[in-house]
């Protein structure tokens, strides 16, 4: 869920669903997806699986709203908890990782300028909300890259 949708529901207020919300979703998904693929992988040692495992705990475990929502908040999910070696998690999927991480704080920002605005001071939008093209070709990218690794 969305940091926007997440500090609504903690709040207990109403915020209308915006195509951003449904893209930053995504990011989430991804990033859960990414590290149970990470967490099921034998190849790294005793401590740093044990590290990974608290981590996902701590990311996406939590039944406390707010808990998820700082953690999302700080793009704690899209951090790497330890050192993955490239042959377990490709270095175009970390730079991926990163950008996607850009975007989230991106969007905050844009969220936050959006508030001020409606407060009614002036604001200077340097940032963009997410869009499917952006995201589009951030995927697109990605996997060029991948399959660049495999030639």
């Amino acid at each position: 869920m969305a940091i926007e949708k997440l500090t609504a529901v903690d709040g207990q207020l109403s915020v209308s669903d915006q195509v951003h919300h449904n893209l930053e979703s995504f990011i989430w998904v991804f990033a859960y997806t990414v590290m149970r693929r990470i967490m099921a992988e034998t190849r790294l040692d005793p401590a740093s699986t044990s590290h990974i495992h608290e981590w996902f705990e701590e990311c996406f475990c939590s039944l406390s709203i707010s808990t998820i929502l700082s953690n999302r908040a700080a793009r704690i999910p899209l951090q790497l908890p330890v050192a993955i070696d490239n042959d377990i998690l490709p270095q175009p999927i970390k730079d991926f990782f990163a950008q996607l991480s850009q975007m989230v704080q991106y969007n905050q920002s844009a969220d936050d300028y959006e508030e001020l605005a409606k407060k009614g001071r002036r604001v200077v939008v340097l940032v963009q909300r997410l869009t499917h093209q952006f995201l589009i070709e951030s995927v697109d990218f990605t996997i060029s890259e991948l399959q660049a690794l495999e030639t």
